[in-house]
């Protein structure tokens, strides 16, 4: 009788096997014949269920945590697939020194100045793109969380710009690998500089009446044309908006290139010049995006599946396309197993679209969703959330396989993602499925994370919605591919041992 049932039991898992498309029996990891006749290697590929979401408020604020990348996003770009997509840069600038100006000293121009950091999002070839320079109505704040659509008024425009962009020339200068810099200049309007250099020798004039009266340095630091606060509550920053062009271009707000200049002259040098940096510690990018008419062109709704029965999946940095996944697949196949153990389980997103110009997202989180697709938060006073986070924790190698986004004041730590205490599901050797551009793939091992998600325990969450969420958001990288390339490769031991 037992031995009826063992074998009934092994036929089920079998059965199980081939609807999940493939399943190699006898076979070790490496290819021998397995010595252990009690003991059988099996090898499954697990088809993963999915849809395109719309996520909503994808962070774009630059210098949030140290270690990532910043960017000042400019431009417009009709993707076919995605839709008419436009970025608008916000910045703020700050004297970089406490120098004084002579007393003689004359204004003559204003200028911005942006350094390429070579990134580009469009159309291949080199083709003229145009842009406008505007002040703003009210000042960035250096504490706000800004998202793709955050919006600050700004009404006076200060400058305009046409300027020419070749793609195919930018990836160059990045796989060459040299330190190349470029940079665009976009003359502002004289009334705008005439202003900040009055300032300037106003603040001159406060100094020198500071040093003579014994004044501080605490008490110095005060002065409106050198206090952070003083100074942006009088100057708001600016906004850089595309007017035409087919591509969105990158600006390294960082360097000590992008910067606004007041050209000046005085009794002394004929050709003289104030910076006034981008600062890092405020910016953002404001993407906008319309669907219509695109392969997206239904999407406006967040949070609702979309494309079910479509034949390809997206994903996109910057705009909140992501990718669902469904794991019900894996617990139904789970559930049949007895006495079975995974050795091996691949994540793979296959046959990814290649684009010379607009490349796929270099890595893919894999976030937990709730059943409303929204993302499943840490709450540190949920006790369910309390247990996972020790149930998916190998505490003999000092490793978690379900984590939060979330970086600790003072740890150095970058979030995968975003500070926003998200769980995800970690790989093996890295947080995220990584981009191969040999293969044209995602692909990463999640063997101890789909270990513990096997296992059966009532109190443990069975995490079966996910989403594939791009590690960057100061690109608008993009990815396409074939919802059935997205496959969980399990290698499995089972055991053949007839029960006493």
């Amino acid at each position: 009788m037992n031995l009826w049932v063992n074998r009934i039991g092994q036929l089920t898992i079998l059965a199980v096997a081939l609807f999940f498309l493939a399943c190699q029996e006898d076979v070790s990891l490496l290819g021998y014949q397995n010595p252990n006749s009690k003991l059988k290697v099996s090898y499954v590929e697990i088809p993963i269920g999915s849809s395109v979401l719309l996520m909503d408020s994808i962070r774009t604020s630059n210098y949030t945590y140290s270690g990532e990348t910043n960017r000042l996003l400019v431009g417009t770009y009709k993707d076919e697939v995605f839709g008419n997509i436009t970025a608008s840069a916000f910045s703020q600038y700050l004297p970089a020194t406490g120098d004084t100006l002579r007393g003689s000293a004359v204004f003559d121009s204003v200028t911005l100045r942006l350094k390429y950091d070579f990134y580009t999002y469009g159309t291949p070839d080199g083709s003229g793109q145009a842009l406008s320079v505007y002040e703003l109505d009210n000042p960035l704040d250096p504490k706000a969380y800004y998202v793709n659509h955050s919006d600050i008024p700004a009404s006076a425009l200060l400058g305009t710009k046409n300027y020419g962009v070749n793609s195919t020339d930018f990836k160059k200068f990045v796989t060459d690998g040299k330190d190349t810099i470029i940079t665009l200049n976009v003359p502002l309007e004289s009334s705008f500089g005439q202003r900040i250099f009055n300032s300037a020798l106003e603040y001159r004039l406060q100094y020198i009446d500071a040093k003579a009266t014994g004044k501080t340095a605490e008490e110095i630091a005060e002065l409106m044309f050198i206090n952070p606060a003083k100074f942006t509550a009088q100057y708001k920053g600016i906004a850089i908006k595309p007017t035409s062009g087919d591509k969105i271009v990158g600006f390294d707000p960082s360097s000590t290139e992008s910067r606004i200049i007041l050209h000046y002259h005085d009794a002394k040098d004929d050709s003289l010049t104030l910076s006034l940096p981008l600062t890092t510690v405020y910016g953002f990018n404001q993407i906008k995006t319309d669907r219509s008419g695109s392969a997206l062109g239904e999407m406006n709704d967040f949070y609702k599946d979309y494309l079910v029965d479509g034949d390809n999946r997206y994903v996109q940095s910057g705009t909140g396309v992501v990718t669902k996944l469904d794991f019900s697949k894996f617990y139904d196949f789970a559930d049949t197993l007895k006495n079975s153990v995974i050795h091996s389980a691949e994540l793979v997103v296959d046959n990814v679209q290649s684009s010379t110009t607009n490349g796929p997202p270099a890595g893919l989180s894999l976030r937990m969703l709730l059943d409303n697709n929204h993302l499943n938060k840490y709450n540190a006073k949920n006790n369910q959330d309390q247990y996972d986070l020790v149930y998916f924790t190998n505490l003999r190698i000092q490793a978690a396989f379900l984590r939060y986004d979330f970086a600790s004041s003072g740890s150095g730590a970058v979030p995968i993602i975003e500070n926003d205490s998200a769980f995800f599901a970690a790989g093996d050797r890295i947080a995220y499925l990584p981009y191969s551009g040999t293969t044209t793939s995602y692909r990463g091992d999640w063997t101890l994370f789909f270990q513990k998600l096997s296992e059966k325990d009532d109190q443990k969450t069975r995490f079966k919605y996910f989403a594939l969420y791009p590690t960057g958001t100061k690109t608008l990288n993009r990815a396409v591919f074939p919802k059935n390339s997205i496959k969980l490769k399990v290698f499995y031991t089972k055991s053949t041992a007839v029960a006493n």
